[in-house]
């Protein structure tokens, strides 16, 4: 019983991991592109949009294995919003404080913020944050599939 609880929550940690090296690259590409025209915090900041949307039906799609409802894309920068903040002030820190590279800080604060992300993001989109998929599927108005 031990083994099999700890494999159902290994396999979406798993995932998650794999979906976030994905929005990772995404958001990172996104970050170069706009740093080349605007200043890294501008940058790194509107990047996380493309991020947020990102991760969003990533994880809906293959990591909690549930729709993609308009309640849950609304709900879901809250469980990034945390991310965001601890990120922007890891990559404030690297650059203005510690002189890192303005190319490099963005990974490594972003990779220091998943955990919190993991565990947010789950209880989102789960609801109690340690259910499975099926307990989250029951939908009301707003939990209609928005694609």
């Amino acid at each position: 019983m031990i083994i099999r609880r700890t494999r159902a929550h290994a396999r979406p940690l798993f995932t998650f991991g794999l979906v976030g090296v994905v929005n990772t690259a995404v958001t990172y590409a996104c970050y170069l592109l706009l740093h080349l025209v605007m200043p890294y915090l501008a940058a790194f900041l509107l990047s996380w949009v493309a991020g947020i949307i990102t991760s969003f039906f990533l994880n809906c799609r293959f990591t909690y294995h549930v729709a993609p409802t308009l309640r849950r894309f609304l709900a879901y920068p809250l469980s990034v919003l945390p991310n965001v903040v601890l990120s922007t002030l890891g990559v404030v820190l690297m650059v203005e404080v510690l002189r890192w590279n303005e190319r490099l800080a963005p990974l490594v604060a972003t990779v220091l913020a998943v955990p919190v992300s993991y565990l947010l993001a789950r209880f989102i989109l789960l609801g109690d944050g340690m259910g499975s998929a099926a307990e989250a599927s029951k939908e009301s108005d707003l939990d209609r599939p928005t694609a």
